[in-house]
């Protein structure tokens, strides 16, 4: 699973360069947490942190793919190809992945920037909690939970609007 993993992040990467997408460490993270929010297995586990869910593993591996030369890291939070080995995964696979990456994208008004990305995060984190710990999915419930994680961060408003755009994403 573990070289699985480094090729479904590699996949992640080009096709987010390929759309003109920032390679930020955020919008990575956030990406991948995406997949397997909406049901796609990547081999990565998140748990909640400061700027919504993290992965360890994620870090870890771009740190790897950065020390083969692959990925160059500018200004600590973005990064751009060297030598980058386009990745080998199936068809079916790929396809996959690029059509939730699709939502993703539309998802985010192909609004790239920190606070986007963090506030769908945490939305979907704490929606996948709350269907977790059997608590109804409703609005109410996910803005008291975001509210419980990120305080006065995010208005009512906001936490709502992006709770309608990805309900039915969920599983």
């Amino acid at each position: 699973m573990f070289r699985l993993r480094q090729e479904i992040l590699k996949e992640v990467l080009s096709y987010l360069e390929k759309k003109g997408v920032p390679l930020t460490k955020i919008v990575i993270q956030k990406a991948l947490y995406f997949l397997k929010a909406t049901g796609q297995p990547v081999g990565y586990s998140f748990e909640p942190y400061a700027y919504g869910p993290f992965s360890v593993e994620v870090a870890e591996d771009l740190n790897d793919l950065c020390f083969w030369n692959e990925l160059e890291e500018k200004d600590s939070y973005l990064y751009v190809f060297k030598n980058f080995k386009e990745p080998k995964i199936e068809q079916q696979l790929k396809k996959k992945i690029k059509d939730k990456l699709d939502k993703y994208v539309d998802l985010l008004d192909k609004n790239f920037d920190f606070r986007n990305v963090e506030l769908l995060g945490t939305v979907i984190y704490c929606c996948k909690a709350l269907k977790l710990s059997g608590d109804p999915l409703t609005p109410e419930n996910v803005i008291e939970e975001v509210k419980a994680w990120k305080g006065n961060k995010y208005s009512k408003k906001e936490i709502l609007t992006v709770f309608n755009k990805i309900k039915t994403l969920i599983n």
